[in-house]
């Protein structure tokens, strides 16, 4: 008898966490407002300051949202550059609003914005995990830190060892950080390193066995 209260209890739990998640999912998408998105996107366009790129961040969702108007995102990402030229000179603020639009996108999209995002590792590694560090769910709630640390982009398909390169010189650039959040950084390495030894072995997989002992 006390199991079967134990396990009513946990399940008890657990529905309680989903119906929880999924209200917090329709409110998300009742709420979010993609015209004011896309005045504000237009805004950064015109003048891309440190004030308009403040002012994006502030219409920017802190966790998954539905946006009511596709065509907005397709707007943005047809004028996606001047945000990711931002990134790229490691602007904590643009680093912030590209993280923050993949609450609101999926597929193809989340994607593009992955490989952005992590190419901005090996030139600008704490501002890339303290940022992280402020869009947790990314990697607690959603589980996307696979593909933010290893999605590489299209140049590096079919480029195995190419690719274990770039793998092992963002472990090495997030290893050498200090002052960033810890628990963020060990998370980071962690995943890298478990994806630079997945890809290691399938090429002694490809090239033979005796690879090993060379």
């Amino acid at each position: 008898m006390k199991f079967n209260r134990v396990k009513y209890l946990f399940c008890s739990i657990i529905i309680t966490m989903l119906l929880s998640l999924t209200m917090s999912i329709g409110l998300n998408a009742k709420d979010y407002n993609g015209n004011k998105l896309k005045a504000k996107y237009k805004a950064f366009l015109k003048n891309p300051g440190n004030w308009e790129q403040q002012e994006l961040l502030k219409v920017l969702p802190n966790k998954r949202a539905t946006i009511d108007k596709h065509q907005v995102l397709d707007y943005i990402f047809m004028n996606l550059l001047p945000l990711e030229e931002l990134a790229q000179q490691g602007n904590p603020t643009a680093m912030n609003i590209l993280f923050k639009i993949i609450y609101l996108t999926d597929g193809a999209y989340t994607s593009q914005l992955n490989i952005i995002l992590g190419a901005t590792i090996t030139s600008h590694p704490e501002v890339f995990l303290k940022t992280l560090a402020k869009n947790q769910q990314l990697i607690v709630k959603y589980e996307m830190i696979d593909s933010l640390l290893g999605n590489l982009g299209t140049e590096f398909v079919d480029e195995l060892e190419k690719s274990l390169i770039e793998l092992e010189r963002r472990y090495l650039a997030i290893r050498q950080t200090k002052n960033v959040p810890e628990k963020i950084k060990s998370l980071c390495l962690y995943e890298l390193s478990k994806q630079i030894y997945e890809d290691r072995r399938y090429q002694i997989e490809m090239n033979g066995y005796h690879e090993i002992a060379k």
